[in-house]
């Protein structure tokens, strides 16, 4: 009876024309799960690593994968947790993109569009804070503020390229002035000043 529900799901899913696709590794776990239709990639696709532990799983509509979420660990001791979550479109990064801790928390939120980093991305601490954001245009850093574990600021760059680029000891007592220019000749840079309070 087994044997023919068996032979009946596989004439219905051929039927159909979705196919899924199973690849093992040696030692008999599995490695890969998916399916297709008319040769196409859909839906869910698993990744396994040769313990059976969830390494990536991608989703997929009409052959192009919209999303990918990628696991790993910090220690063998752990269970693999989510690492990285990151949206697609026509195979490049499009829509937002996240990076987690291993506990779960936000390491960094960004968004790409075709592939290219744009807008602002944030860079948290463990205790969910800011610790760096970096505002990007064309894929190119044009602001960034980074600041110390205790929330002074350490960085401060309004223009990345050209103008004045602040730096702040821990205790945001001693202020560093540093001018930067860019040209076809490249990038010089030259301390300006240097303040306390």
């Amino acid at each position: 009876m087994n044997k023919l529900l068996l032979l009946v799901s596989i004439s219905i899913l051929f039927s159909c024309g979705t196919q899924e696709v199973t690849e093992y590794w040696n030692n008999g776990e599995l490695k890969l799960i998916g399916k297709q239709k008319d040769g196409k990639q859909i839906g869910k696709w698993i990744q396994f690593d040769a313990k059976g532990d969830t390494t990536q799983i991608q989703y997929y509509e009409n052959g192009e994968m919209i999303m990918m979420d990628q696991y790993g660990r910090t220690n063998e001791n752990l269970p693999m947790t989510l690492l990285i979550r990151s949206k697609y479109r026509n195979s490049k990064l499009h829509g937002e993109d996240l990076m987690f801790y291993p506990n779960g928390q936000i390491y960094r939120k960004g968004q790409f569009e075709k592939g290219v980093r744009i807008d602002t991305f944030f860079y948290y601490n463990p205790n969910g804070s800011v610790e760096q954001f970096s505002v990007f245009d064309n894929d190119r850093i044009t602001v960034q503020h980074q600041y110390w574990p205790n929330g002074n600021i350490m960085l401060k760059i309004n223009n990345y390229l050209t103008g004045k680029h602040y730096l702040y000891d821990s205790l945001g007592l001693t202020e560093y002035v540093v001018n930067v220019d860019s040209s076809e000749a490249g990038i010089s840079m030259d301390t300006l000043e240097i303040n306390t309070r």
